[in-house]
């Protein structure tokens, strides 16, 4: 079975939460990102986060923080122009289109 997924280039909000940013996801986050061309685009790219038992939320955030930088930066590593690989975090975030937050976990049920 052969699994595909189309995403439109024209999509204006990407939400991320609960998944993996280690580097076996990152060829997920290429294909995404390639798709709504995350360099010449609009589109606005929103990581959440939320706090857990086990781990201070300082270091939670500290390493979701970590983990989305190293994956900006990796998927810029993937661009011909290597000058705007090495400037793409600071471009998204300077317009306004990547976004890390805390979601409190209780939050996310409350329209369910």
């Amino acid at each position: 079975m052969i699994s595909t997924f189309d995403i439109s280039s024209d999509i204006d909000i990407i939400k991320i939460y609960g998944h993996g940013l280690g580097k076996a996801d990152y060829s997920y986050y290429q294909s995404i990102f390639d798709s709504v061309d995350l360099y010449h685009g609009k589109t606005k790219v929103m990581f959440f986060w939320s706090d857990y038992e086990g781990k201070e939320k300082e270091q939670i955030h500290k390493d979701f923080v970590k983990g989305v930088t190293n994956l900006i930066e990796e998927y810029g590593t993937t661009f011909t122009n290597k000058d705007h690989g090495r400037n793409l975090f600071t471009k998204l975030l300077l317009e306004n289109r990547l976004t890390i937050q805390e979601i409190p976990v209780n939050a996310l049920f409350l329209n369910v």
